[in-house]
């Protein structure tokens, strides 16, 4: 049941630290060419849960918790690009750079697709 609480918990930070930073974002920089908020968002998501990543795999100790509540919860109502980006780095460190490549087109071609149909299925509906 903790860890329910820990991943709810976090993730109800984490939307409200990407609704934040959206703002903040936006009201700084107006690029129309592109959503830089969100490119914001997933570079800064990625970035630190490349950093928690890294503290985590040097600790010894039980990172359970931690990994519940910020990586799972915060950085999950962040952005899931930040589980995107770290599921591809292991998949590099373990040696398999084929799969890391498929991983991302598939991600990418997938979720275009995705997008594409929910949004066509909408509009017939």
């Amino acid at each position: 049941m903790m860890s329910w609480i820990l991943v709810a918990s976090g993730g109800a930070i984490g939307a409200l630290a990407r609704y934040a930073t959206g703002l903040a974002v936006q009201q700084q920089v107006n690029v129309a060419l592109l959503p830089i908020a969100t490119l914001v968002v997933n570079t800064l998501g990625s970035f630190i849960i490349g950093a928690c990543y890294a503290w985590m795999s040097a600790r010894t100790g039980d990172t359970e918790s931690f990994r519940l509540f910020v990586m799972v919860g915060i950085l999950g109502g962040f952005t899931t690009y930040s589980a995107f980006s770290l599921e591809t780095l292991r998949l590099l460190e373990q040696g398999q750079p084929a799969q890391a490549i498929i991983y991302v087109l598939l991600t990418l071609v997938l979720a275009m697709i995705g997008v594409v149909a929910g949004a066509a299925l909408f509009r017939i509906v």
